[in-house]
């Protein structure tokens, strides 16, 4: 544990209750471990100068402290061996980290280790002690103070280009930047991008305000414009005859509630928003032969909430979480210019569960599932969509990403929202098996293989419309009642990599097959596709 300039190792219980602490310094204490008997604890600090391994001998209150390495370079992440004969550790060197191991004896214990001591490394004469004066630990610090201001180190201090390119909104310009105080009360982050083929200024804002502690403070401003096409009518072979434009402007106040413990994570935030949305076509006069819904502006005032907790294990060698659950629920109240006559309502629960095998391989293989449903009704200014492939967006170089979004109705081997409606649902199964674990890099080439391993999926999923909807002054089109359920299998192989040393990406080669009303759909028979993330 870390504050206020103090390190320490804390012992908790199985409730998360404190039981024990020692160690402290003002240097970096890490990578604790408990020897298989439970007596000792094995870990990393930096007290005398360079990273050492420690062991704390915890079946006192105020635990003995002795110093057991004495490398030259830095040794971390102390592990014993089951029968406590040997410790592995890592092992910093000029080519990279090794993995050592030594013979667990009396005679590797070199010194009492000095709890106080800030550095400089002892025994060397020409060394600095750059906190020279500073009280012991645990006392109070006695120098004048003044109020603590943010804005010095909140200015931005650097700008990336935006480059956003998508065939129905066609390729917009801008620039991103971002802030954050030193202490990390203050944080904030700015977009503005212009779109150069309908010639509209795009937008947001988020900031957050964490001086409170708990809860979190976030506010939220956006302008943001999507574009598509009209046709004659609602037949495949139909003409198109223009574009409609939707321009949507979101401000939003939300608080958020985080409860992290050893065994599970909970979250909760309620806010409030409001929504503008606008229509207009290109040209012009179609805006009068749509739906009535598209010829007024609309603005929805909204009260949101949300809620998720997940106890699934992630070990440090493992391809998947393993071993629990999560879940998670979002809902939203909006109102169409604030009357309560023309409220909608809107829900959505997505849950996941995994459940590890012990069988061969360097980790263990995994079942996951997934499944989602949203509901909302036909006076919603949202759709629902679902298809298309579920990931993350990765920035390969300044405003240029690669990869899918997040998706919570993806259905691989599909379209992006091949289908829309006010109803949505889908399910997942994957089989995760570990390959191989090269865990190398490539000379001067800035990516890190780690580990590569296989899922085998199978998918469903499906948005829609239900009979006798109102499709005159609705969201909904004729088109979107009754869509079919989609439905895919398919493979993929995971390569979890490190880019530029300290990037983390899951690579997914994967190719899906579309099993239901591909025609129906413009799905292919088989589709490969290359994206980052997990896909859940």
């Amino acid at each position: 544990m870390q504050s206020r300039g103090r390190s320490e190792i804390v012992i908790l219980d199985s409730a998360g209750k404190r039981v024990d602490s020692f160690g402290a310094t003002r240097s970096i204490n890490s990578g604790p471990s408990w020897s298989s008997d439970g007596r000792r604890i094995y870990f990393s600090s930096e007290r005398s100068g360079s990273p050492q391994i420690y062991v704390a001998d915890v079946t006192t209150f105020s635990p003995t402290i002795s110093r057991v390495t004495d490398a030259a370079t830095g040794v971390f992440s102390p592990e014993t061996s089951p029968d406590r004969t040997k410790l592995a550790v890592l092992l910093f060197s000029a080519d990279g980290y090794h993995i050592g191991v030594a013979p667990l004896t009396d005679s590797l214990r070199l010194s009492a280790a000095d709890s106080s001591r800030t550095s400089p490394r002892g025994g060397c004469s020409t060394c600095l002690n750059l906190v020279s004066g500073m009280p012991p630990l645990g006392t109070a610090d006695t120098s004048r103070s003044r109020p603590y201001s943010p804005w010095l180190s909140l200015l931005p201090r650097y700008w990336s280009p935006v480059i956003e390119s998508t065939t129905d909104d066609g390729t917009s310009f801008g620039a991103v930047t971002s802030g954050y105080d030193i202490v990390g009360r203050h944080g904030y982050t700015v977009e503005a991008l212009r779109n150069n083929e309908f010639h509209e200024n795009s937008a947001w804002l988020w900031y957050r305000y964490a001086g409170l502690g708990l809860p979190l403070v976030d506010v939220y401003a956006s302008q943001s414009f999507s574009h598509g096409s009209v046709f004659a009518d609602a037949s495949p072979t139909a003409p198109k005859i223009g574009t409609i434009s939707e321009r949507s402007r979101i401000a939003s106040l939300q608080t958020t509630l985080v409860r992290p413990r050893f065994r599970n994570y909970t979250v909760a935030s309620v806010g409030a928003e409001i929504e503008s949305i606008t229509y207009s076509t290109a040209p012009a006069t179609l805006l009068p032969q749509l739906p009535g819904f598209y010829n007024t502006t609309h603005s929805f005032p909204a009260l949101i909430g949300s809620a998720g907790w997940s106890n699934a294990r992630r070990p440090g060698l493992s391809i998947s979480a393993e071993d629990g659950i999560g879940a998670s629920v979002s809902g939203r109240q909006r109102w169409q210019r604030g009357t309560s006559g023309s409220s909608t309502r809107s829900a959505i629960a997505v849950t996941s569960a995994y459940k590890s095998l012990d069988l061969p391989g360097f980790a263990h293989h995994v079942i996951a599932l997934r499944a989602a449903g949203g509901i909302t009704d036909e006076r919603s200014a949202d759709l629902f969509s679902a298809g298309g492939i579920s990931g993350t967006q990765l920035e390969v170089f300044p405003g240029v990403e690669l990869g899918e979004r997040r998706r919570t109705f993806g259905v691989r081997g599909y379209p992006v929202s091949a289908e829309q409606g006010i109803r949505a649902y889908s399910g997942t199964i994957e089989y995760r098996a570990p390959l191989a674990a090269p865990s190398r890099g490539f000379r001067f080439i800035p990516v890190f293989i780690d580990k590569i391993s296989l899922a085998l999926f199978g998918e469903a999923g499906r948005a829609f419309c239900p009979a006798g909807v109102d499709t005159t002054n609705g969201v909904c089109r004729v088109s979107d009642v009754l869509n079919p359920t989609m439905r895919s299998a398919g493979a993929e192989l995971n390569i979890d990599t490190g880019l530029q040393l300290d990037v983390q990406a899951r690579l997914r080669l994967g190719l899906a097959f579309a099993l239901a009303n591909r025609e129906q759909l413009g799905a292919s028979t088989a589709q490969a596709y290359v994206t980052f993330g997990a896909s859940f």
